[in-house]
C-alpha cells in the first residue's frame, strides 16, 4: 500500500483498529461480569489480558497518527516493530489457548463472551489489521526474535509473583514451576523450561508466518485474508468442539467402585 490512502482504505483501517480495542475492552467488561474464580481470576495478570492491552494500544496510536495524516501515514519503524511485537503476542495467545488451555477450560466459558472476544476477536482482528494496513512496514526476518521479549518478560514476571505469593497468579500449569520443576521429565509432565522453549519456537514460527502471509496478501488481499480468519476461527471451533465431547464423556463414565 502507498503512504497515502483512499478513503475505503481509510475506513477498513479505522474499523480494523477500533474493533480491536472494542473487542479487547468487551471481553475485559465480560470476562469481569460473568466469571469469578477458576481461570483467570487474577484478569489483569494473565498473558491474555496483557496482549489484548497491547495490541489494543499500538492499533489506537496508529489510528492517532492516522488521523493526524489525513490519510498519509508517517509511522516510525520503531512503533511499526512494536506493533508486529504485540500482533505476535496476540497470535501467542489465541494459539495457546486453543491448543493447550482449551481442554482444560468448560463448556460454558468456551462458549463465552469472554472466550469470544478475548482469544478469538481481538486475535483475528489483529491480524487482518497488520496484514491490510502494515504494508509500510520494514520489519524482516532479521528481526523475528524481537517477537519473544514480551512473552519472556511476562515469563519473568509470572514467576517472580508466583515465588513472592506461593499461588500461581494464572492458572498457567506450563509455567508452574513447583509442581513441575524446570529441567524435570516425569509421568506428570515436562519441567518449565522445555515449555518455554515448545513455546518460543512457536512464537517464532507464528512471527515467520505473519510475514509470509503479508508477502503472498497483495496478491490476493481478500483471499489471504479470508482464509487467514477461518482457518484460525476453524481451528478453535474445532478444538473447542473436541474439548466438550471429551468432558461430555467423561461425565458420563461410571465411577470406579470403592
Amino acid at each position: 500500500m502507498d503512504s497515502s490512502q483512499t478513503v475505503q482504505n481509510r475506513l477498513s483501517s479505522v474499523i480494523l483498529k477500533l474493533g480491536v480495542a472494542a473487542s479487547c475492552l468487551f471481553g475485559i467488561f465480560s470476562h469481569h461480569l460473568s466469571w469469578s474464580g477458576g481461570f483467570m481470576n487474577s484478569i489483569f495478570k494473565a498473558f491474555t489480558i496483557q496482549s489484548n492491552l497491547w495490541i489494543s494500544v499500538i492499533c489506537l496510536t496508529f489510528f492517532g497518527f492516522e488521523l493526524r495524516g489525513q490519510g498519509q501515514r508517517k509511522i516510525p519503524q520503531g512503533l511499526q516493530l512494536l506493533k508486529f511485537m504485540f500482533t505476535s503476542s496476540i497470535l501467542l495467545t489465541w494459539s495457546v489457548f486453543a491448543v493447550l488451555l482449551s481442554p482444560t477450560m468448560t463448556t460454558a466459558y468456551l462458549l463465552s463472551q469472554s472466550n469470544l472476544f478475548l482469544h478469538n476477536l481481538t486475535p483475528v482482528l489483529a491480524l487482518l489489521d497488520y496484514l491490510n494496513f502494515d504494508s509500510d512496514s520494514q520489519v524482516g526476518a532479521k528481526q523475528l526474535p524481537f517477537s519473544l521479549v514480551m512473552p519472556l518478560f511476562y515469563t519473568i514476571f509470572f514467576c517472580v509473583a508466583y515465588a513472592c505469593t506461593g499461588k500461581l497468579p494464572v492458572q498457567y500449569f506450563f509455567l508452574d514451576y513447583k509442581k513441575y520443576g524446570w529441567f524435570r521429565i516425569t509421568k506428570k509432565g515436562i519441567g518449565v523450561i522445555y515449555w518455554i522453549g515448545f513455546l518460543s519456537l512457536g512464537l517464532l514460527g507464528i512471527s515467520a508466518a505473519m510475514l509470509k502471509l503479508k508477502t503472498l496478501h497483495p496478491k490476493k488481499p481478500l483471499i489471504i485474508s479470508l482464509l487467514s480468519a477461518a482457518l484460525m476461527l476453524g481451528i478453535s471451533g474445532c478444538l473447542a468442539w473436541i474439548s466438550a465431547i471429551l468432558q461430555k464423556k467423561a461425565k458420563q463414565k461410571p465411577a470406579a467402585s470403592v
